[in-house]
Protein backbone atom coordinates (compact mmCIF):
# COMPACT_ATOMS: atom_id res chain seq x y z
CA UNK A 1 0.00 0.00 0.00
CA UNK A 2 1.57 2.76 -0.81
CA UNK A 3 2.08 6.25 1.06
CA UNK A 4 -1.37 7.63 -0.47
CA UNK A 5 -3.60 4.90 -0.08
CA UNK A 6 -2.38 5.00 3.48
CA UNK A 7 -3.26 8.13 4.49
CA UNK A 8 -6.83 8.57 2.15
CA UNK A 9 -7.18 4.71 4.79
CA UNK A 10 -6.74 6.62 7.43
CA UNK A 11 -8.90 10.00 7.30
CA UNK A 12 -11.99 7.51 6.10
CA UNK A 13 -11.39 5.97 9.64
CA UNK A 14 -11.43 9.26 11.47
CA UNK A 15 -14.58 10.23 9.51
CA UNK A 16 -16.32 6.75 10.18
CA UNK A 17 -15.57 7.86 14.14
CA UNK A 18 -16.90 10.99 14.07
CA UNK A 19 -20.01 9.94 12.22
CA UNK A 20 -20.58 7.28 15.33
CA UNK A 21 -19.56 10.27 18.19
CA UNK A 22 -22.22 12.60 16.03
CA UNK A 23 -24.68 9.62 16.44
CA UNK A 24 -24.23 9.18 20.38
CA UNK A 25 -25.45 12.55 20.75
CA UNK A 26 -27.91 12.33 18.48
CA UNK A 27 -32.07 12.60 19.98
CA UNK A 28 -31.88 8.45 19.68
CA UNK A 29 -30.21 9.28 23.02
CA UNK A 30 -32.43 10.47 25.32
CA UNK A 31 -30.05 11.11 28.29
CA UNK A 32 -27.55 12.83 26.43
CA UNK A 33 -30.20 14.91 24.35
CA UNK A 34 -31.81 15.80 28.05
CA UNK A 35 -28.41 17.37 29.40
CA UNK A 36 -27.87 19.15 26.48
CA UNK A 37 -31.19 20.83 26.75
CA UNK A 38 -30.89 21.51 30.12
CA UNK A 39 -27.15 23.23 29.48
CA UNK A 40 -28.92 25.33 26.57
CA UNK A 41 -31.73 26.50 28.75
CA UNK A 42 -29.22 26.83 31.81
CA UNK A 43 -26.78 29.32 29.42
CA UNK A 44 -30.34 31.43 28.18
CA UNK A 45 -30.73 32.05 31.73
CA UNK A 46 -27.40 33.27 32.20
CA UNK A 47 -27.18 35.61 29.36
CA UNK A 48 -30.24 37.09 31.01
CA UNK A 49 -28.80 37.16 34.01
CA UNK A 50 -25.14 39.21 32.42
CA UNK A 51 -27.49 41.60 30.78
CA UNK A 52 -28.01 45.01 32.50
CA UNK A 53 -30.54 45.65 34.72
CA UNK A 54 -31.87 48.64 32.02
CA UNK A 55 -32.65 46.20 29.73
CA UNK A 56 -35.37 44.41 31.52
CA UNK A 57 -37.12 46.92 33.84
CA UNK A 58 -36.83 50.98 33.42
CA UNK A 59 -34.32 52.98 34.92
CA UNK A 60 -33.88 54.12 38.18
CA UNK A 61 -32.95 58.02 38.40
CA UNK A 62 -33.15 58.65 42.07
CA UNK A 63 -35.31 61.65 41.77
CA UNK A 64 -35.50 61.72 45.76
CA UNK A 65 -31.93 63.07 45.48
CA UNK A 66 -32.06 65.45 42.66
CA UNK A 67 -32.23 69.06 44.49
CA UNK A 68 -35.09 70.59 42.16
CA UNK A 69 -36.92 67.50 42.96
CA UNK A 70 -36.39 68.17 47.11
CA UNK A 71 -37.51 72.19 46.18
CA UNK A 72 -40.94 71.14 44.18
CA UNK A 73 -41.75 68.68 46.67
CA UNK A 74 -41.31 70.81 49.48
CA UNK A 75 -43.53 73.64 47.07
CA UNK A 76 -46.57 71.22 46.90
CA UNK A 77 -46.10 69.88 50.50
CA UNK A 78 -46.93 73.40 51.35
CA UNK A 79 -49.84 74.09 48.98
CA UNK A 80 -52.11 70.17 49.42
CA UNK A 81 -50.61 70.08 53.04
CA UNK A 82 -48.39 66.81 52.34
CA UNK A 83 -45.85 65.73 54.38
CA UNK A 84 -42.46 66.31 51.84
CA UNK A 85 -40.75 63.52 53.13
CA UNK A 86 -43.52 60.90 52.31
CA UNK A 87 -43.55 62.53 48.89
CA UNK A 88 -39.56 62.17 48.35
CA UNK A 89 -39.97 58.38 49.66
CA UNK A 90 -42.80 57.73 46.97
CA UNK A 91 -40.50 59.43 44.43
CA UNK A 92 -37.45 57.19 45.15
CA UNK A 93 -39.85 54.36 43.61
CA UNK A 94 -40.30 56.29 40.28
CA UNK A 95 -38.35 54.76 36.92
CA UNK A 96 -37.68 56.74 34.52
CA UNK A 97 -39.59 55.38 31.28
CA UNK A 98 -38.16 56.32 28.01
CA UNK A 99 -41.41 54.58 26.47
CA UNK A 100 -43.17 57.43 27.50
CA UNK A 101 -41.13 60.22 26.45
CA UNK A 102 -40.99 58.99 22.72
CA UNK A 103 -44.75 58.52 22.62
CA UNK A 104 -45.36 61.82 24.09
CA UNK A 105 -42.92 63.04 21.05
CA UNK A 106 -44.82 61.21 18.64
CA UNK A 107 -48.11 62.26 19.36
CA UNK A 108 -46.83 65.96 19.58
CA UNK A 109 -45.24 65.55 16.03
CA UNK A 110 -48.83 64.11 14.87
CA UNK A 111 -51.30 66.87 16.37
CA UNK A 112 -50.90 68.98 13.14
CA UNK A 113 -51.44 66.48 10.79
CA UNK A 114 -54.53 66.31 8.70
CA UNK A 115 -56.34 63.19 9.25
CA UNK A 116 -58.45 61.46 6.71
CA UNK A 117 -61.73 61.36 8.70
CA UNK A 118 -62.73 57.66 6.56
CA UNK A 119 -59.82 55.98 8.38
CA UNK A 120 -60.24 57.34 11.43
CA UNK A 121 -63.86 56.41 12.16
CA UNK A 122 -62.81 52.40 10.21
CA UNK A 123 -60.15 52.65 13.19
CA UNK A 124 -62.53 53.12 16.15
CA UNK A 125 -66.11 52.33 14.61
CA UNK A 126 -65.57 48.55 14.77
CA UNK A 127 -68.14 45.61 15.10
CA UNK A 128 -66.39 44.73 18.32
CA UNK A 129 -66.76 48.15 19.47
CA UNK A 130 -70.28 48.62 18.81
CA UNK A 131 -71.75 45.57 20.45
CA UNK A 132 -69.54 45.48 23.34
CA UNK A 133 -71.17 49.53 23.70
CA UNK A 134 -74.57 47.83 23.57
CA UNK A 135 -73.67 45.73 26.16
CA UNK A 136 -72.45 48.37 28.28
CA UNK A 137 -75.52 51.04 27.82
CA UNK A 138 -77.45 48.28 28.93
CA UNK A 139 -76.00 46.90 31.78
CA UNK A 140 -75.51 50.67 32.80
CA UNK A 141 -78.63 52.08 31.61
CA UNK A 142 -79.69 53.64 35.06
CA UNK A 143 -76.26 55.57 35.68
CA UNK A 144 -76.37 56.61 32.08
CA UNK A 145 -80.31 57.86 32.39
CA UNK A 146 -79.33 59.43 35.54
CA UNK A 147 -76.34 61.21 33.58
CA UNK A 148 -78.76 62.23 31.24
CA UNK A 149 -81.60 63.53 33.15
CA UNK A 150 -79.33 65.60 35.53
CA UNK A 151 -76.88 67.23 32.83
CA UNK A 152 -78.44 66.46 29.55
CA UNK A 153 -75.37 64.20 27.80
CA UNK A 154 -76.82 61.38 25.85
CA UNK A 155 -76.23 58.41 26.98
CA UNK A 156 -75.29 57.43 23.60
CA UNK A 157 -72.38 60.25 23.55
CA UNK A 158 -71.13 59.16 26.63
CA UNK A 159 -70.91 55.21 26.14
CA UNK A 160 -69.21 56.26 22.54
CA UNK A 161 -66.89 58.52 24.64
CA UNK A 162 -65.87 55.47 27.14
CA UNK A 163 -65.66 53.48 23.79
CA UNK A 164 -62.87 55.64 21.84
CA UNK A 165 -61.02 56.42 25.16
CA UNK A 166 -60.72 52.75 26.99
CA UNK A 167 -62.95 50.56 25.16
CA UNK A 168 -65.45 51.04 27.80
CA UNK A 169 -62.71 50.14 30.27
CA UNK A 170 -60.97 47.26 29.23
CA UNK A 171 -57.68 49.61 28.30
CA UNK A 172 -57.14 51.80 30.96
CA UNK A 173 -52.97 51.67 30.55
CA UNK A 174 -50.30 49.47 30.39
CA UNK A 175 -47.83 52.11 32.29
CA UNK A 176 -47.28 52.84 36.52
CA UNK A 177 -48.88 56.31 37.05
CA UNK A 178 -45.82 57.70 39.48
CA UNK A 179 -43.53 56.54 36.34
CA UNK A 180 -44.62 58.38 33.64
CA UNK A 181 -45.67 61.49 35.62
CA UNK A 182 -42.83 61.42 37.30
CA UNK A 183 -40.66 61.28 34.11
CA UNK A 184 -42.57 63.64 32.05
CA UNK A 185 -42.15 66.35 35.08
CA UNK A 186 -38.81 66.13 35.26
CA UNK A 187 -36.91 64.45 32.39
CA UNK A 188 -39.22 66.22 29.70
CA UNK A 189 -38.39 70.14 29.56
CA UNK A 190 -41.18 70.87 26.87
CA UNK A 191 -43.80 70.39 29.01
CA UNK A 192 -42.39 69.74 32.33
CA UNK A 193 -44.11 72.25 34.28
CA UNK A 194 -47.83 70.78 33.14
CA UNK A 195 -46.73 67.39 34.16
CA UNK A 196 -45.46 68.68 37.25
CA UNK A 197 -49.43 70.10 38.13
CA UNK A 198 -50.23 67.11 37.52
CA UNK A 199 -47.78 64.84 39.28
CA UNK A 200 -48.56 67.15 42.29
CA UNK A 201 -52.28 65.89 41.93
CA UNK A 202 -51.94 62.83 41.17
CA UNK A 203 -49.98 62.72 45.01
CA UNK A 204 -52.88 64.43 46.13
CA UNK A 205 -54.95 61.65 45.09
CA UNK A 206 -53.26 58.99 46.78
CA UNK A 207 -52.56 60.76 50.16
CA UNK A 208 -56.64 60.85 50.17
CA UNK A 209 -56.76 56.85 49.27
CA UNK A 210 -57.89 57.55 45.77
CA UNK A 211 -54.92 55.12 44.58
CA UNK A 212 -52.18 53.44 45.91
CA UNK A 213 -49.12 55.64 43.95
CA UNK A 214 -46.94 52.79 43.00
CA UNK A 215 -49.06 50.31 41.68
CA UNK A 216 -52.10 52.40 39.80
CA UNK A 217 -51.81 51.98 35.68
CA UNK A 218 -51.74 55.11 33.47
CA UNK A 219 -51.62 55.94 30.13
CA UNK A 220 -48.31 57.00 28.89
CA UNK A 221 -49.01 60.28 29.45
CA UNK A 222 -50.65 59.52 33.34
CA UNK A 223 -54.49 59.64 32.29
CA UNK A 224 -56.26 57.55 34.25
CA UNK A 225 -59.65 55.38 34.59
CA UNK A 226 -62.28 54.65 32.01
CA UNK A 227 -62.53 58.09 30.62
CA UNK A 228 -58.57 58.55 30.88
CA UNK A 229 -58.73 61.71 33.04
CA UNK A 230 -55.91 63.70 34.31
CA UNK A 231 -55.40 63.80 38.01
CA UNK A 232 -56.03 67.57 37.82
CA UNK A 233 -59.14 66.88 36.22
CA UNK A 234 -60.25 63.87 38.48
CA UNK A 235 -59.79 66.69 41.05
CA UNK A 236 -61.93 68.91 39.61
CA UNK A 237 -64.49 66.88 37.75
CA UNK A 238 -64.51 63.58 39.56
CA UNK A 239 -68.37 62.89 40.70
CA UNK A 240 -69.07 60.14 43.34
CA UNK A 241 -72.39 58.95 41.64
CA UNK A 242 -72.37 55.23 42.86
CA UNK A 243 -71.81 56.75 47.04
CA UNK A 244 -69.07 54.75 48.28
CA UNK A 245 -67.02 58.16 49.60
CA UNK A 246 -64.49 58.94 46.58
CA UNK A 247 -64.91 58.88 42.35
CA UNK A 248 -63.67 55.37 41.31
CA UNK A 249 -63.15 56.31 37.78
CA UNK A 250 -61.57 52.58 37.45
CA UNK A 251 -63.46 50.57 39.00
CA UNK A 252 -66.86 52.24 38.82
CA UNK A 253 -68.81 52.97 35.77
CA UNK A 254 -71.46 55.01 37.80
CA UNK A 255 -68.78 56.99 38.96
CA UNK A 256 -66.90 56.82 35.41
CA UNK A 257 -70.14 58.11 33.49
CA UNK A 258 -71.19 61.14 35.92
CA UNK A 259 -67.64 62.10 35.56
CA UNK A 260 -67.35 62.22 31.99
Amino acid sequence: MTALATRMSLKRLKRKKQRKTVMSQSPENPDLMRRYVITSIAAAFLTLKARPVQALIETSKKYETRTDVQAWAQEIATRYGLNPSNILATLAKARHVKTSVRLLAKSASESDRVRDWRLYRQKFLTDERIKKGAKFMRRYAKWLEYAEEHWGIPSSILTAVLGIETLYGQSIGRFRALDVLTTLSFDHERRSAFFREELAAYLALCDKGHFNPVTQRASYAGAIGMPQFMPTNILKYGVDLDGDGKPDLIHSAADAIAST
